[in-house]
């Protein structure tokens, strides 16, 4: 037994460390989620439009995701990867955190899209089709803006691989 401990105390300081810095933060995403989204839908209870309703509803499920994109964040800072490595998922990371924004701003324009168009008594029936439309602008819109940007971090890094 005592010829495996070597190994087994570097595992776990190479893969513990990392490893709970991923588990705590999820943890302690789930827990302020739980937290601020119940102070949130008591507070938008009391509000007459629907638009803080939206806005809540939209960003409720893509906070889990934003926290273990920052647990994966956090365990990169305490690992023994390669610096090459770690700057490659740190800019990986950041892509996949602006497309999620992306993929949010879309989703709430588009609800509120369809809940102002309701209110208008004059307006044609907003169709899945309008909604979409909106969504697209905006992905293009968001596309256009950090477009040169991935591409420069792709190419900068595939260089230094």
């Amino acid at each position: 037994m005592n010829q495996y401990m070597p190994f087994i105390t570097d595992f776990l300081s190479e893969v513990g460390t990392p490893l709970s810095a991923l588990i705590i933060t999820i943890i302690t995403g789930y827990i302020i989620r739980k937290i601020v989204f119940i102070r949130l839908s008591r507070w938008s209870r009391s509000t007459k439009t629907e638009i803080d309703d939206i806005i809540i509803g939209a960003l409720k499920g893509p906070i889990i995701i934003w926290f273990l994109m920052l647990g994966i964040f956090f365990a990169l800072k305490t690992s023994k990867l390669t610096d090459g490595v770690v700057f490659i998922i740190n800019k990986l990371l950041l892509i996949l955190g602006i497309l999620s924004i992306t993929v949010v701003l879309a989703n709430i324009s588009s609800r509120l899209i369809k809940v102002f168009s309701q209110r208008v008594d004059s307006a044609l029936p907003v169709t899945s089709l309008t909604q979409n439309i909106s969504r697209i602008i905006i992905l293009l819109f968001i596309y256009i803006i950090f477009s040169e940007y991935v591409r420069n971090i792709i190419y900068n890094n595939i260089r230094i691989m």
